[in-house]
């Protein structure tokens, strides 16, 4: 299992945001971008052969034990469908 705070702050590279203008145009105006403070936790599942599963917990949502035996509980349910041999 991993823990992974993700982030949703994705900014435009100087590459992506080029453009070709007509000979003696001026060029459109950009804004500066803020990096937004939202992030989500997400919980991920995986062995060997790749991800079994992901569960992205509520925002402000902090991972207790109520919280974690209740993913556990959704994860073993995943994972006997996903990997039905080794369940």
């Amino acid at each position: 299992m991993d823990e992974t705070s993700v982030s949703f702050f994705t900014p435009e590279s100087i590459r992506g945001s080029s453009q070709w203008l007509p000979k003696g145009s001026n060029p459109p105006l950009k804004f500066k971008c803020q990096e937004s403070r939202k992030k989500q936790m997400v919980l991920s599942f995986f062995d060997n052969c790749g991800v079994i599963f992901q569960h992205y917990l509520p925002m402000r949502t902090s991972v207790t034990s109520a919280v974690f035996k209740d993913v556990m509980n959704m994860f073993l349910k995943k994972f006997k469908e996903k990997r039905p041999e080794m369940a």
